[in-house]
């Protein structure tokens, strides 16, 4: 949290940045000040005004981010903003009419299938490998 303040002591404005929340001498101090400035002007205290703003993040715009300029296709028209208030899912548009691509993940030929089912089972019988029983 960072907090801006303008203080103007001996009409001089010095700008007074307070990081976190500070030491807690200098949190009751300016809380006590900023809330009760009547009761340190009947003392005659050296007063100073102050004026807190909080300084706001503009943003990213949707716009900013490469992937979602280069590929708008793949992302909602109405896309809220980064982050998102909502989830919102992206979308691919398919081919009418293709098919799912159907195809075993290690296709071989056979002779080096057999050569390959050859080199396990002859591990597997000096005792270097053992089927899995893992679920």
């Amino acid at each position: 949290m960072r907090r801006g303040c303008e203080i103007l002591k001996n009409k001089h404005p010095q700008k007074l940045f307070l990081q976190g929340f500070g030491p807690p001498l200098l949190q009751k101090r300016f809380a006590d000040v900023v809330h009760r400035p009547q009761k340190h002007l009947h003392k005659k205290y050296i007063n100073f005004l102050a004026h807190v703003v909080e300084k706001k993040d503009k943003g990213k715009s949707v716009q900013d981010i490469p992937i979602i300029r280069d590929y708008p296709e793949v992302f909602l028209d109405d896309l809220q903003g980064i982050p998102p208030v909502r989830q919102v899912e992206f979308r691919i548009d398919l081919v009418p009419g293709a098919n799912p691509i159907a195809k075993s993940p290690y296709r071989l030929a056979p002779s080096k299938l057999q050569e390959f089912a050859s080199q396990i089972q002859e591990l597997s019988d000096k005792g270097f490998i053992h089927p899995s029983h893992a679920p």
